[in-house]
């Protein structure tokens, strides 16, 4: 069962191996085993497909391309029917579009289970049947990359510290006998507001961490409802450069029919943990982040009552905002005076600083009159 070898010898082991090729930038390497959690709702099976798609020689999710050559990807999905993942990438529209077009590459299957299997004797339950099956496949398919959405399908017990460590134990010999990357995804119970992205979130045993070599918690931001940022929380092969000081933020939106994430930024995770931004500090956010992205729509080509319809606004204050009358003065220099009365977060956007400064710049207005 072991190998024996020097531990000089073990060290030049690693030199002689080529380096790990990224799948999703550093955050999942070739030949790991990366679990992705998120709340219900929040797109983690999105993100998953759209991972897919770019490992398959689909668009890629800059600044986390691949380094790898297009391969076969197989996406067991048991989460949607045949008719959700048909509706969730359909023409938002309505609209026919041709059956030449293709909006996934070749490469890249998708596998729901089928609803009249009959489970053969020779298998003792359900179960069994379904793990000899997903093997059977990626055999079949001579895939190196399997995403399994998501994993209380292996296991409805992986709450259980016994069958979490069975599970777990059963994925990495899969990945190291048959030289796989595996994503497996899972849930979070309802997160608590205002708390961060960590390890307590990912439901069931801590034994799933144990045995992953990376894994990766999505959040969602308080400020603007299409906004997401992902938290890795443990990578075992490459040194970490996330953390709660700094995590890569996206947009979820639709271009087409192309249901998707794009990049906006790292930023620190706080900034976007419900509750931390209050009073007139989260109304200005929420409404800047309605401002910036009726603009958006307006130079996708929608028309202003498009836009005040998708927002939930009055056609006016989108008409404002689309032609800039909604943008705010830039800050005043008195407002860096007034800063220490501010409680507030984000003091150089701080209405309450504004409206010192105004109050003062008055004051001195009428001074100078009189």
């Amino acid at each position: 069962m072991f190998t024996a070898r020097t531990a000089n010898a073990y060290l030049k082991t690693p030199r002689e191996r080529p380096a790990r090729r990224q799948l999703f930038g550093d955050l999942w390497l070739e030949g790991e085993l990366l679990l992705l959690f998120a709340d219900t709702g929040l797109g983690k099976s999105v993100l998953a497909m759209q991972i897919g798609a770019a490992l398959a020689g689909g668009k890629p999710l800059e600044p986390f391309a691949p380094t790898t050559a297009p391969q076969r990807v197989v996406y067991f999905d048991f989460e949607l029917t045949d008719e959700q993942f048909s509706a969730r990438y359909a023409d938002p529209d309505g609209g026919p579009h041709s059956e030449d077009e293709k909006l996934f590459p070749d490469e890249l299957i998708r596998c729901p289970p089928r609803e009249d299997t009959i489970m053969p004797d020779e298998f003792p339950d359900r179960k069994s049947f379904l793990i000899h099956s997903v093997i059977d496949f990626i055999e079949f398919s001579d895939a190196k990359v399997v995403i399994v959405d998501n994993i209380t399908w292996l296991s409805a017990s992986t709450e259980h510290s016994a069958a979490a460590g069975r599970l777990m134990r059963f994925l990495v010999d899969l990945k190291n006998r048959l030289g796989l990357s595996i994503m497996v995804i899972a849930h979070t119970p309802k997160m608590r507001r205002g708390a961060a992205v960590d390890l307590s979130h990912l439901q069931g045993s801590k034994m799933l961490a144990n045995f992953a070599d990376s894994i990766i918690g999505m959040g969602r931001s308080s400020t603007g409802s299409d906004l997401r940022y992902l938290k890795p929380l443990k990578q075992r092969n490459t040194a970490t450069r996330f953390d709660e000081r700094s995590v890569p933020v996206f947009r979820l939106a639709r271009e087409g029919r192309m249901l998707g994430f794009t990049f906006v930024d790292n930023e620190p995770e706080a900034r976007h943990i419900e509750g931390y931004l209050r009073g007139a500090a989260l109304t200005e956010a929420i409404r800047e982040d309605k401002m910036r992205r009726a603009v958006e729509m307006s130079n996708a080509g929608d028309t202003v009552r498009e836009i005040a319809e998708k927002l939930g606004l009055a056609v006016g204050t989108v008409s404002h905002y689309v032609h800039g009358r909604g943008k705010k003065a830039p800050p005043k220099p008195e407002m860096t005076k007034n800063a220490h009365f501010c409680s507030h977060v984000f003091t150089s956007r701080c209405s309450v600083c504004e409206q010192k400064s105004d109050f003062l710049n008055q004051k001195e207005e009428h001074a100078n009159t009189q």
